[in-house]
């Protein structure tokens, strides 16, 4: 069996100070113990307790007091000391428990296990489920590195951002929404499809290659205020040349705890094809003195830039068409925004 994969489809993570939270994460290879590091206060992993243990040959009973585990619960031993018949860091079901012991079986609907020869200790874990919950504190990005372990080993660290929004709420586009976080408000007229971004639509958004965003994304119709029932919404970083995709938003959702409500999109601007895309911009030649020559190379304290589009694409459920709902699609505008390699940064 080959070390876990994790699942890197969310690559960032939106959340709001006050308001419970859950992700679940994913892995191949049937991973028992999940790990993260940086995740922001208040939230925390799925990670259940170290239990201790003796298992008892004549009866197949795990000797466990007050371990709480259900009938079907899947558990694995991280320690075993003596006996026969068990194997550390493999998956086992839980069957016939008691208050204070259980046996276990190889599948969930197996016959229990023959202990051969009593372990005299044993240390047995309730496999974690890789879910990570809670409630937000404190607004802010964190890094988030998260592991996951099997059999064989451990997993590659997948690392993600998970932004947390401020907890006040706002009207009149999302400014005073997004004032005490690092959210970006962005307005969107339904009827003329522009896009108000901060800082003008010329000037546009600036970023760093492997920055993530998230968006609060207002919609309007003039000076109105809409509320549209959206099924989707989705930010894609575009070329300027043939709009090829660089980058998608990975994560959509409502937000009914601020007035007008509002829906945030999050995107990291990670993606290969962006990283060739800004590769590709050459720096800006110089000439440079040397030794009473001019020899023209590129200056290093010149950025590397990358000009793309973004655009906002949703699909909107709207009742009472033709007997039943009707599903529409929509577009945005292109705005234009900026990516950059930083200063020393190798390609």
């Amino acid at each position: 069996m080959p070390v876990p994969t994790i699942n890197t489809t969310q690559s960032v993570l939106g959340a709001r100070v006050g308001v419970p939270f859950e992700f679940q994460a994913y892995a191949t290879e049937a991973p028992f113990f999940w790990d993260a590091t940086g995740l922001p206060t208040g939230l925390s992993i799925d990670t259940p307790a170290a239990k201790n243990a003796t298992i008892e040959a004549n009866d197949d009973i795990v000797s466990c007091t007050a371990h709480g585990y259900l009938d079907g619960d899947r558990i694995y031993f991280s320690a075993l000391a003596g006996g026969t018949g068990l194997s550390t860091n493999t998956i086992y079901y839980v069957r016939d428990k008691t208050t204070d012991g259980f046996k276990v079986a190889a599948s969930p609907a197996g016959a229990a296990i023959d202990i051969s020869v009593d372990y005299s200790s044993a240390t047995v874990r309730k496999v974690s489920s890789g879910k990570i919950t809670g409630t937000p504190t404190a607004s802010g990005v964190s890094v988030v590195g998260l592991r996951a372990t099997n059999a064989t080993g451990t997993s590659a660290e997948q690392i993600f951002t998970i932004g947390v929004e401020g907890a006040g709420g706002g009207s009149g586009g999302g400014a005073e929404t997004s004032l005490t976080d690092g959210t970006i408000p962005v307005s969107i007229d339904l009827v003329t499809r522009q896009v108000t971004v901060p800082g003008g639509a010329e000037e546009g958004l600036y970023f760093k290659r492997g920055d993530g965003a998230i968006f609060n994304v207002y919609f309007t119709k003039g000076d109105a205020t809409c509320v549209p029932t959206l099924a989707d919404l989705t930010l894609r970083f575009k070329h300027l040349e043939g709009e090829a995709v660089l980058a998608t938003s990975s994560a959509f959702r409502a937000v009914t705890t601020s007035t007008p409500n509002f829906w945030q999109v999050a995107i990291a601007f990670d993606s290969q094809a962006l990283t060739d895309a800004v590769n590709d911009q050459e720096g800006v030649p110089v000439p440079i003195a040397s030794s009473g020559q001019n020899i023209v190379q590129t200056d290093p304290d010149k950025v590397t830039a990358f000009d793309g589009i973004g655009e906002f694409e949703w699909q909107e459920t709207i009742s009472g068409w033709g007997g039943g709902p009707a599903e529409v699609r929509g577009s945005s505008r292109h705005f234009p925004i900026r990516i950059v390699r930083d200063l020393g940064e190798t390609a």
